[in-house]
């Protein structure tokens, strides 16, 4: 990136009075287009970002308090009904003089908490402040390297990390699946259903094939004949149908069951 490109963003994040600025200045410069009626401050499906005004990340509590913010959404796209938005690998924490980049992965032990042990039912904005100590007290969070985003040098480091997280070519191992529970079930079944309900579509419901699908050693996929041999109702009948496997590969990248 040229001197001249960041001498705009420089310019750009210094008029910044508030977090809605800040966030602009940011998606101007690495060109990310956004919807303003989005809950989420800035999303993408390689990062997803999370904008203060002047929060002074390098102190622990107040980066702590802003990364568990981002948990909330990385938990509510994980657990959700949006079945459109998938885990973002990468969480962007920034404000006009800093700025956070991390694995989302790192943190699933806290956004995942099957056991309920945080109240996810508070705004996003203000977290549960246990979840905030104890993401204080990991290493994880003492070592996250805070990029200071006013000097050149540091700017352009963060800017070419961050550019190469937006283009999302990630091995799988880094990325969190959506789950399919009993709150989702319904939006997930009619986005299974947009995909594959046109290729299984005969005298059984495709809903009948959907819960064959979902269910554990339930149905058995064969990815060199694109054919899928689903187990249907409690008779266990077999159904073979003609499954397209960069469909089928597509959406079981996407999501995993826990409730079936």
């Amino acid at each position: 990136m040229s001197k001249k490109t960041i001498s705009h963003f420089f310019e750009s994040i210094r008029k910044a009075k508030t977090e809605e600025e800040v966030k602009h200045a940011y998606a101007k410069y690495f060109d990310i287009t956004y919807n303003t009626a989005d809950r989420m401050d800035l999303y993408t499906r390689g990062v997803l970002f999370e904008f203060k005004y002047d929060r002074s990340l390098k102190n622990i509590r107040a980066r702590s308090h802003v990364l568990a913010q981002s948990l909330y959404y990385v938990r509510q796209l994980k657990y959700g009904v949006d079945t459109e938005k998938t885990i973002p690998p990468f969480l962007c924490l920034a404000d006009v003089n800093e700025a956070v980049i991390t694995e989302t992965i790192k943190w699933q032990t806290f956004y995942d908490d099957r056991a309920g042990k945080y109240d996810w039912d508070l705004t996003p904005s203000c977290p549960d402040p246990k979840l905030v100590t104890d993401i204080e007290a990991t290493p994880f969070a003492r070592d996250l390297h805070v990029y200071n985003i006013t000097t050149e040098t540091e700017f352009a480091h963060f800017a070419d990390l961050l550019v190469k997280h937006l283009e999302n070519q990630l091995p799988l191992d880094i990325q969190d699946k959506k789950v399919i529970t009993e709150d989702n079930f319904e939006s997930v079944f009619e986005y299974w259903n947009k995909i594959f309900g046109d290729s299984v579509r005969n005298g059984f419901k495709t809903s009948r094939y959907f819960v064959s699908d979902i269910q554990k050693d339930n149905t058995y996929y064969l990815p060199d004949q694109s054919r899928a041999i689903f187990r249907i109702g409690q008779t266990g009948e077999l159904k073979e149908k003609k499954i397209l496997r960069k469909d089928y590969e597509h959406f079981w990248s996407l999501y995993y069951s826990i409730s079936y």
